[in-house]
């Protein structure tokens, strides 16, 4: 039934949750990999950069460098914007 309504085993559908619950984590930039991968269900770091890098083609390390530049640009882009209306 499950696989028949969501076309995914159960422990697919858990997998894509603990993926998704460490990478809302690691966008926020704050706990080290090894805590972000206990509090998401992990067995350890290794185990969550595995399946990381299996599901989404990137480590989590690079993941969380990439979504922090790009908050940094867009916070110089806002600041450009904002300097540049007051003229």
């Amino acid at each position: 039934m499950f696989r028949r309504f969501l076309e995914c085993s159960p422990g697919e559908y858990l997998r894509g949750h603990r993926l998704e619950r460490a990478a809302a984590m690691l966008g926020k930039g704050v706990a080290s990999l090894a805590d972000i991968a206990q509090s998401a269900g992990f067995v350890d770091q290794a185990h969550l950069t595995r399946t990381f890098r299996s599901r989404l083609g990137t480590t989590p390390a690079q993941w969380r460098k990439s979504r922090y530049v790009a908050r940094i640009q867009d916070a110089d882009t806002d600041m450009r914007q904002e300097s540049g209306s007051s003229h």
